[in-house]
Parts: structure tokens; C-alpha cells; sequence
């Protein structure tokens, strides 16, 4: 077993074994924001002086995947051209979303601008903002979704989407009378029910979000009477929460004691102050009571068993940033005594015992020898002793 162990630790120091813990972009704190992206829709706006919630920042792992915030995550903003767009200066993406929606105020001068997002430890990222004076003559709907691909969100709204009417050069035109524009997916596991948004006479776009039933991935379609259909790719990825219950050791005697951990995650990630609340079909919890992880995303209680047999241990929690979470684990008390079973070596002495094994193979192999040699002495014929030699001689 110790050459067992050595042979992993050295795996481990050498990098050899991390890269299965590692893959597919994944690391020890699981899908964590690393860095920002910026998305602005539609990236054609009508210079009108209007203010539109058309800015997405959103959030993404090191690998490019959207993710989640499990805190609020502070955002700095900027404009390079406010007489162009105009936006706050600061935001806040709320914990157990992937993204925040931004005012964007344009003037009636048409124009281009960098709109650009930083935020501690996270990438900056950047979008251009361009201008148009609307036509008045719409041929078309274009459809347009932020995030690009998205994470199912824990609360609120999955995807942010804009619906425009265009000219025959993809600019913004009105609609004098406006327009009532119905949403509808290829794949009805993903969205099910059609999403109704009606574009005001004089105004461009229409905006609205999507709460998907389901992961996956699916095409949506704008149409409108006497309008050409626009639409656009959405994929959706899960990002259910988990929680789990270990019991570290599952068999004792009835005068051991168990520590049990609860771990919570999304995503990989570890999410503290989550309320967890632990209950026993026998036996005592120390502490009891309610708990909320540590930053770690876990909660440490120690189990005290009162009675033989299996000991059902649920950890349960209900937030609503998370919904309902449940795991299960069982701890098997047994007659045998911990204390008997697994004595207490004091000091200096614990080493000795790791060599008790080898003493008792050495005290083996010593009497087998002498056995052996004990068998074939008996075995050899008795020679004549020399005094009894010379009487014998001639």
C-alpha cells in the first residue's frame, strides 16, 4: 500500500495525473467567470435620441463557454463616443445570471462607437456601436439574440433577443403603422410556447427575453404580415445546481464518530451561503440546526450514532437562488468497537507497529529453517564414533 500511495504522489507532483482533473477546460474551481463579453443589439441602432436596453454583457469561463456569476459581479463601463451612445458608467451582473441588459442612449447624429466593459479580475471585452437614420420604407425582420450561446440561467431570463425591421440594406426603417411579430422555435423541447412582441408605429426595435424549458439547441423565426421572416441560432447549455453527502468512515462501531461533508455546486463551481439543513434517522448531528456554506462551498457536521444499524443522513437546502436541493447518504453501526478494533498508538511507538508484519514473516522464515534442518539431521544415518572405529580395525 505505501509503495501504492508513493507511486500516485509522484504522478501528482510530476503532472502527470492532473490533466484528468483538468480536461475539457475545466479547473479546480470549476466553470468560473474569467472574462467579459460585450454584445450590442442590434449592432445597427436608429439615431432618434431614443434610449434602448440594447447593450448585453454577459459572462464566460476560461474556454470561452458562457457561464454564471455566483456573486454580484460589478462591471465599469465606457463609451468612446457619448454624442453617439451614451452609457452608464457602472453595472452590476447579479449572482445566478450570465449576463446584465444596459441602456444605450443615442442622439441624431449617426455615428460609430467603442462601448467597452472591465471588471476585477475578469477580461475586458469591447463591442462597436454604429448609428443609422432610419428609412421608412421596412421589407424585412431581422432577429437578433444575446448572448450569442447562453447558460441556463438559476433565476430570471436565459436569453435577451431584439426584432427590427430593416430596408432592403439591412438598416433600421420604421414601421409607420407598426408591426405585431411572432416568435417560434424549431425545437419545441427547448421553447415550447410562442413569444409574442409588437413593434410600436415610429419606433426601432422591439426587444424582449426567453426562459427556455429545456437545454438545446434550436432555430427561431420572426414573422410578421408582409414582412420577410428573419432568424437566428440559439443553444442553450444546463446549469442545474447539484449538492452532495459524503460520510468519511461509512462503518463504525457504536463509539465512533462520523464527519460528514455536504458539498454545493453549479457548473463545477462552489457556492457559499447556501442554507443546508441535516437530518438523522438516528443518532446526534454536531452541530445541528441550520448551516450555510463556507466559501469552499461546503458544511462540516459530525454524526454520533445511538443504536445499531443503518443511519439515513439527508442534507437538504431551499434558497432562491437555488431552488430545492437533496442528497442522501448511510452510515452502517455496527457492534464492533472502534477503540478495539483501531487502538491508539502513543508517540514514538506508531512506527514500530508498521513493521509488525515484517517481524512476524522474519519469525516464519526463521522457523521454517530450523524446521528444516531439524528434519534432515534426524534423517542423516548415525556415524561410529572414533573409539569403536579402532576396536573394529584389524
Amino acid at each position: 500500500m505505501r509503495a501504492a500511495a508513493s507511486v500516485i504522489l509522484a504522478l501528482l507532483l510530476a503532472g502527470l495525473v492532473v490533466p484528468a482533473f483538468t480536461a475539457a477546460g475545466q479547473s479546480a474551481a470549476g466553470r468560473a467567470p474569467a472574462a467579459l463579453e460585450v454584445t450590442v443589439v442590434p449592432p445597427v441602432l436608429p439615431a432618434d435620441s431614443s434610449t434602448q436596453q440594447a447593450l448585453v454583457v454577459s459572462l464566460l469561463d476560461s474556454s470561452g463557454n458562457p457561464t454564471l456569476s455566483l456573486t454580484d459581479v460589478t462591471v465599469f463601463l465606457s463609451s468612446s463616443n457619448s454624442t453617439v451612445g451614451s452609457i452608464p458608467t457602472t453595472v452590476t451582473i447579479p449572482a445566478g445570471q450570465a449576463y446584465v441588459l444596459v441602456p444605450v442612449s443615442t442622439s441624431s447624429s449617426a455615428g460609430t462607437a467603442t462601448l467597452a466593459a472591465t471588471s476585477a479580475g475578469l477580461q475586458p471585452a469591447s463591442s462597436v456601436l454604429k448609428t443609422a437614420v432610419p428609412a421608412s420604407a421596412p421589407v424585412a425582420l431581422a432577429l437578433f439574440l444575446a448572448p450569442p450561446e447562453s447558460v441556463m440561467a438559476l433565476s430570471g431570463a436565459d436569453e435577451v433577443f431584439a426584432v427590427q425591421a430593416v430596408d432592403s440594406a439591412g438598416e433600421p426603417a420604421y414601421t409607420p403603422l407598426g408591426t405585431n411579430v411572432v416568435l417560434t422555435a424549431s425545437n419545441g423541447t427547448v421553447l415550447r410556447d410562442p413569444v409574442y412582441v409588437a413593434i410600436p408605429p415610429g419606433a426601432d426595435p422591439a426587444y424582449g427575453t426567453i426562459e427556455v424549458q429545456a437545454p438545446g439547441s434550436t432555430t427561431l423565426t420572426a414573422l410578421a404580415p408582409e414582412l420577410a421572416t428573419g432568424s437566428a441560432k440559439l443553444s442553450v447549455l444546463p446549469a442545474s445546481a447539484s449538492m452532495s453527502v459524503s460520510a468519511d468512515p461509512q462503518f463504525i462501531g457504536l463509539d465512533g464518530v462520523v464527519s460528514l461533508t455536504v458539498s454545493v455546486t453549479v457548473l463545477g463551481m462552489p457556492v457559499p451561503g447556501v442554507p443546508v439543513y441535516l437530518a438523522a434517522s438516528q443518532g446526534t448531528l454536531v452541530p445541528g440546526g441550520a448551516l450555510a456554506t463556507d466559501q469552499a462551498g461546503q458544511v462540516s457536521v459530525r454524526f454520533i450514532p445511538s443504536g445499531l444499524g443503518a443511519a439515513t443522513i439527508t442534507a437538504s437546502s431551499n434558497s432562491t437562488l437555488l431552488g430545492g436541493l437533496t442528497a442522501v447518504t448511510t452510515v452502517v453501526v455496527t457492534s464492533t468497537s472502534t477503540t478495539a478494533t483501531s487502538p491508539a498508538v502513543p508517540g514514538a511507538l506508531s512506527g514500530l507497529y508498521d513493521f509488525i508484519p515484517v517481524f512476524v514473516v522474519a519469525a516464519v522464515l526463521v522457523a521454517g529453517l530450523a524446521l528444516v534442518r531439524y528434519t534432515l539431521n534426524k534423517r542423516r544415518p548415525a556415524l561410529p564414533d572414533e573409539g569403536q572405529a579402532a576396536e573394529d580395525k584389524p
